[in-house]
């Protein structure tokens, strides 16, 4: 087994992997991006490239994320918790890559010019199966929104990137997102299957390239930079906000209705489109934040200091004013225990809860739970005057 170095581009391309969804079904957000103000890195966006570096660097070293606490990337300290998740994604490259005929490179760069110029991005890890099958595997360290492998447009371009200039027959797509409780996840693919979505693929940026490219909305525009200008986001949260909702006019309070009495359709109708209309409500907050803080005036607001935790100056300084009293003793994390001990002897000592109930759309791969109905126990309990939508 060997490693390869990475590349130095990082760049984002503006018809890459991670938005290709987006803009594949959106063809014209890309033309409004442009006209959105530029966003700052989020926390959960830093988070995650933390928790890829500390990847990156296990992979290529050690193999033991444990290594690493302490260490700190974009702000993010690696801590136990980070270090176990991340070992889940590790120890699953490294077993990946065991036995003989195969290599595993990590974090390639790659081009798809071969498609159209301007498409490029890097891979997490893929392991080479000489005489086999080509494996890409991609970490996921958000837990907010799961990601499956089947028809995973991202994925499939990583996967046109890895197999370019390679003889393979399949190709094995994986991710591997583990702070949800199915963090692995697996689909496999013919390379005809590949090419044909490389053709598509084209199709989708030579129409995002077009000046009169059409807005779509939908459950795509989540992480779209442009969603506060976006008309058609404007659109939905506009039908959305009329629907079968109490009358309000300049003169009476707005009100929303009380969910116990709206019946099953427009239930559905608002789940449909809550993620959409949120994410466009925090955009909105966004874009006014930004606007104030460059020096525009937004009527009605005004920008104040925020509060502040205090922190510790120096850690070495504190404790040697005031001793080891300072600290507490804790349990070592799972990462630890298992490297101090080994994984087989203290595997009996933990369990996995039992996870709650998710109420997810009916196109949702998993299957359906059988639950009896109990809602009529909880009749004289529930009040809904302060739940938010």
């Amino acid at each position: 087994m060997s490693t390869d170095t990475k590349q130095q581009n990082r760049g984002h391309s503006v018809v890459g992997a991670s938005s290709a969804h987006r803009w594949m079904t959106c063809k014209g957000s890309n033309n409004l991006i442009k006209l959105a103000p530029p966003q700052k890195s989020s926390v959960h966006a830093d988070l995650g490239t933390a928790a890829h570096e500390l990847a990156e660097h296990a992979l290529k070293n050690s193999g033991i994320c444990s290594d690493y606490i302490g260490m700190e990337w974009l702000g993010h300290e690696v801590d136990e918790e980070m270090a176990e998740f991340v070992q889940v994604y590790v120890d699953y490259v490294l077993e990946a890559a065991k036995g003989e005929h195969k290599d595993l490179i990590i974090e390639e760069s790659f081009n798809l010019d071969f498609i159209r110029e301007g498409m490029h991005g890097s891979n997490d890890a893929m392991v080479l199966e000489f005489m086999g099958t080509l494996e890409v595997i991609d970490l996921k360290y958000g837990k907010g929104k799961e990601v499956f492998a089947l028809d995973n447009p991202q994925l499939k371009y990583y996967g046109l990137g890895a197999a370019h200039g390679m003889d393979f027959k399949n190709i094995k797509l994986t991710i591997v997102q583990p702070r949800i409780q199915n963090p692995i996840k697996s689909h496999t693919i013919s390379m005809e299957e590949l090419e044909k979505f490389g053709e598509e693929l084209g199709v989708a940026v030579d129409d995002t390239r077009k000046e009169d490219a059409p807005l779509k909305a939908g459950e795509h525009c989540f992480f779209c930079p442009a969603k506060a200008i976006c008309p058609e986001q404007r659109k939905a949260a506009q039908e959305l906000a009329v629907m079968d909702f109490a009358e309000v006019t300049a003169t009476t309070e707005a009100s929303l209705p009380d969910p116990a009495h709206m019946d099953d359709l427009t239930l559905m109708n608002i789940l449909d489109h809550a993620k959409g209309v949120k994410k466009w409500l925090e955009s909105v907050q966004a874009y006014a934040k930004h606007k104030a803080e460059s020096g525009g005036y937004v009527k009605g607001y005004k920008l104040v200091k925020g509060r502040a935790n205090r922190k510790v100056l120096s850690e070495t300084e504190l404790h040697m004013a005031f001793g080891d009293e300072i600290y507490e003793k804790k349990l070592l994390g799972v990462g630890k225990l298992e490297k101090k001990f080994g994984k087989a002897k203290v595997a009996d000592y933990f369990y996995k809860p039992e996870a709650g109930l998710n109420l997810v759309h009916h196109t949702d791969k998993k299957p359906e739970v059988e639950v009896s109905s109990t809602i009529n126990d909880f009749d004289s309990i529930i009040t809904y005057d302060n739940v938010e939508f």
